[in-house]
């Protein structure tokens, strides 16, 4: 894709899936080896380079994307807004920069804004990661309850949050494991209360 995409909706509703590719997947989908170029933009949640929200074991592989990615609410990726359902990431690669507006919770990640209980692996993330609120991260917003896994992935990205909870790797983990994941230290990792300089922001 090498569109631009844009979307809004009324504030009646819950939540909306905007992506690159696929706004929101069915349960067992496979999304591989896809590119987007597009400037990606969402009015409320679930915002993603490639993918806005992954349903039940859904498998994202070898997708890059290269444009920038945004929302002015929460839950935003570089490549899936909201990875969920036991899905996978997997040998993908952010180059585009990513940015959340809500002052709350941002839930911005180089590869996904929020990981529950599923995993991401062997992925980079090369965009700068800003959020105006808190669990912010350069890999994931947010990566969070058993069965959640982020393991073997890179982050290059600056990320900077306005609030708490900022971290090279992770801004905000809570029961999900962490292994093998690297980050490069001469980049910029700020929050609200001074220079975050570590992998995990809590």
């Amino acid at each position: 894709n090498v569109g631009s995409i844009s979307a809004s909706v009324s504030a009646a509703e819950p939540e909306a899936y905007v992506g690159g590719i696929v706004g929101r997947t069915a349960d067992n989908a496979m999304i591989e080896n896809c590119t987007n170029k597009a400037t990606v933009h969402g009015a409320q949640y679930n915002v993603g380079g490639i993918v806005g929200f992954t349903n039940r074991a859904t498998v994202v592989s070898g997708c890059v994307n290269y444009g920038t990615i945004s929302t002015d609410m929460n839950t935003v990726g570089g490549i899936v807004g909201y990875n969920r359902g036991k899905s996978t990431v997997t040998m993908c690669v952010n180059y585009g920069d990513v940015s959340a507006a809500n002052t709350s919770t941002a839930n911005a990640g180089g590869i996904a804004g929020r990981n529950y209980q599923s995993t991401i692996e062997y992925c980079i993330n090369y965009g700068n990661i800003t959020g105006a609120g808190q669990k912010v991260g350069g890999i994931a917003g947010t990566n969070e309850y058993t069965g959640g896994a982020l393991r073997y992935s890179y982050n290059v990205g600056n990320v900077t949050g306005s609030s708490s909870y900022v971290g090279a790797l992770v801004g905000y983990q809570n029961k999900a494991t962490i292994d093998r994941n690297y980050y490069l230290t001469s980049a910029t990792y700020t929050d609200g209360k001074g220079t975050a300089q570590k992998g995990v922001g809590n």
